[in-house]
């Protein structure tokens, strides 16, 4: 908690925007604590996300984006529900950003 990763992660995907790369943000569904749709720091700063805690209820829709950031992966069931395309990770034009919580947070 309060390191960084979720500031981090808005200001990366920040940069990508302005870089017109397409951006899509999950955050996860059971983070309330400040805002239900936007991902949200312990200062404000927020940035549009969805909702979610099950990615494949969005992959037709994530496969559109060029970059796909994700808040509290650790949270989220990410590669057991949402897959990527076989070369996406080895794709230039595609970025996967995932913010997780360290053990020494």
């Amino acid at each position: 908690m309060f390191s960084g990763k979720t500031t981090e992660l808005i200001r990366r995907m920040k940069r990508y925007q302005v870089a017109n790369k397409s951006c899509l943000v999950f955050k996860y569904s059971g983070d309330t604590r400040y805002d239900n749709l936007a991902l949200s720091t312990h200062d404000q700063q927020k940035l549009p996300a969805i909702s979610a805690s099950i990615l494949s209820k969005y992959a037709d829709i994530a496969m559109k984006y060029e970059v796909i950031g994700i808040d509290e992966g650790q949270f989220v069931s990410l590669f057991s529900y949402f897959y990527l395309p076989q070369n996406a990770m080895t794709d230039k034009n595609f970025s996967l950003q995932i913010q997780l919580n360290s053990a020494k947070s």
